[in-house]
């Protein structure tokens, strides 16, 4: 019974089943009797009048429209009322404020043993595993592997204590390897919460829907990641904005989509808990297969468009494209293996050579394309050439030449073969480079000087600065390094004219590269600054580690040892990161060399 003195009224729902059984709920917590000829809502205002409290109306969910109705009675006719709901459905009444309360705070993979402890997730799992086997203490699990249950979990309250309660019945790694199953299993002893199953829970929030919501969410959780509204109409097969986005805000406002704004698009995400059930349901529905051909299609051309986009003025923004998809990318290439769509796998992973470089993700990269170039076998068309050009630039820049070679070589056969110059010219700068790191000078300059004809029959100025850079990393290895400033000089003013960031930012490199062997320590300093600038706009850890070696060089060559340190050590993460084991090797030994 309330006590008109309390300042809060706590009314829980959860028990209220029915709609026209809300108010005599009410007007029971509240003490509130019936009047004879008066209505309850005018009994309960009433009473509300003399001290208005704050009433907590908890689990209104499956209520909405009701507590909705009874809300709006209840603050147009009590002055200084206030009425909290907690909900997963927004109800939708004027002046309603509505406040997301977020999942627990879960440590990160790389959190050391004091965050974990101190996290809001597993302070909840360690206290409700006590609570199940009082002799239970933080100290007996390895900290990480609770905290990657957490994680698991989404950070989800209801989720966590579940799953607390099989502390005791097993160790906490069995419960992190059968968290999907034990989540669905009936809880059974003693008092333990029986029949309080997460997907109990979920499947209420789910039969509350609208049927178009219904029939779209199950459709959205084959994303992986976020996605832009765009990015569900190609997907979902839908008319349109105006026919998506209202059925989108509903499942936002009934929580089963979280919202991160962004300057252009907002994107959307599901929790993984959620779009497990939601997943389920698309299998259940006979669609799935048709959805994730879609989904894989979409991101396909995603990876098709962003080879030409990574490589011009917009790679900034493009880096930033393809690691917001990073996951759906992944998602796509699985789906092409698993239903054996070969060109679909090809010309994706072949569109993303440069993504993979620029991200430092080599291995995964040639992993992929490796297993659709097996899939391919001998096929001579376009796709597989590309494949294999992009397999051979990668394999390059990974320091498996010999691989590089046999690729590429491969790629400019059959690209002889269609009579495609374009891609013949880059398939020879990419033999080209990979002879010039084995040493075979003589093989590079057949290689470079061949591309150089094609960039000129073909007027392709861009293509002309590329193969005017690398036959001037051949007059470096042969010492004229006066001939191989020119070709660098040359080569800049073109890509300054293009104005392509990684370009320019890799010119720069070289041109700083012989102002350092020639003395020429100041030209060098601004050339380096310069690239550095270009390189940190693109996020490139490769090109980075390759700036922050030649200042290594630069502040070497001027005996500031410490410095010189500083930069290596640098260069050795940056390539790192990127993937390029050899040159880490080199950086490193410079390292040694330097602080000794």
């Amino acid at each position: 019974r309330w006590d008109p003195a309390a300042s809060v009224v706590f009314i829980p729902l959860e028990p209220v089943r029915q709609a026209q059984s809300l108010m005599p709920a009410v007007a029971s917590r509240l003490g509130v009797r019936d009047q004879p000829g008066v209505a309850a809502e005018e009994s309960v205002a009433e009473a509300l009048a003399a001290a208005p409290p704050t009433i907590v109306l908890d689990g209104a969910e499956h209520l909405r429209d009701a507590v909705a109705g009874l809300a709006s009675k209840l603050l147009t006719s009590v002055d200084g009322l206030r009425i909290v709901v907690t909900t997963r459905v927004v109800l939708g009444v004027p002046g309603e404020v509505c406040w997301t309360v977020p999942p627990l705070e879960c440590p990160s993979a790389a959190a050391g043993v004091s965050d974990i402890a101190t996290s809001d997730a597993v302070r909840l799992f360690i206290a409700r595993a006590h609570e199940r086997m009082p002799g239970f203490a933080s100290a007996d699990v390895a900290p990480h592997a609770i905290a990657e249950l957490c994680r698991r979990l989404d950070g989800l309250p209801l989720a966590i204590e579940l799953i607390a309660g099989w502390v005791g019945t097993l160790s906490v790694p069995e419960i992190l390897q059968d968290r999907a199953v034990l989540l669905e299993t009936e809880p059974s002893g003693d008092g333990q919460a029986r029949g309080r199953r997460l997907v109990d829970v979920v499947r209420k929030s789910y039969d509350l829907l609208e049927p178009a919501q219904q029939r779209l969410l199950p459709e959205l959780s084959v994303f992986a990641g976020t996605f832009t509204v765009a990015d569900a109409m190609a997907v979902t097969g839908a008319a349109g904005p105006a026919t998506l986005a209202p059925v989108i805000r509903g499942l936002v406002d009934s929580s089963w989509l979280v919202v991160t704004p962004g300057p252009e698009h907002n994107r959307f995400s599901m929790l993984e808990t959620l779009r497990s059930y939601a997943a389920a349901r698309l299998d259940d529905g006979g669609t799935g297969t048709l959805v994730r051909g879609r989904h894989a299609t979409h991101f396909a051309g995603l990876a098709k468009e962003s080879e030409e986009g990574m490589a011009g003025p917009g790679v900034g923004d493009w880096t930033a494209r393809l690691g917001a998809a990073l996951a759906d990318l992944d998602v796509a290439l699985h789906w092409a293996d698993a239903s054996g769509d070969t060109d679909l796998g090809l010309d994706m992973s072949a569109a993303l050579w440069r993504w993979w470089l620029v991200s430092g993700r080599l291995a995964a990269g040639r992993a992929w394309l490796a297993t659709f170039l097996a899939r391919a076998g001998k096929r001579q068309d376009e796709v597989t050439g590309r494949a294999l050009c992009s397999a051979a630039v990668l394999a390059a820049e990974n320091g498996d030449y010999a691989a590089a070679v046999r690729q590429g070589q491969r790629a400019l056969g059959v690209f002889e073969l269609l009579g495609a110059r374009e891609r013949m010219a880059f398939a020879a700068t990419v033999v080209g480079s990979a002879h010039r790191y084995l040493g075979d000078r003589a093989a590079a300059r057949r290689s470079f000087q061949a591309a150089m004809d094609l960039r000129e029959s073909l007027g392709d100025r861009r293509g002309v600065s590329v193969a005017l850079n690398n036959m001037a990393l051949l007059e470096i290895d042969d010492g004229d390094m006066a001939r191989a400033r020119e070709l660098f000089e040359q080569a800049l003013v073109i890509k300054r004219q293009l104005g392509e960031q990684r370009s320019l930012a890799i010119g720069l490199v070289n041109l700083a590269d012989i102002l350092i062997r020639t003395g020429q320590w100041d030209a060098a300093r601004r050339a380096l600054d310069e690239g550095t600038e270009l390189a940190t706009d693109v996020g490139s850890p490769q090109l980075i580690g390759t700036l922050r070696c030649n200042q290594g060089n630069l502040a070497a060559a001027q005996r500031h040892w410490a410095e010189a340190a500083g930069h290596y050590q640098a260069a050795v993460d940056a390539h790192r990161e990127a993937g390029l084991h050899r040159v880490v090797r080199m950086a490193g030994l410079t390292v040694g060399v330097h602080r000794g």
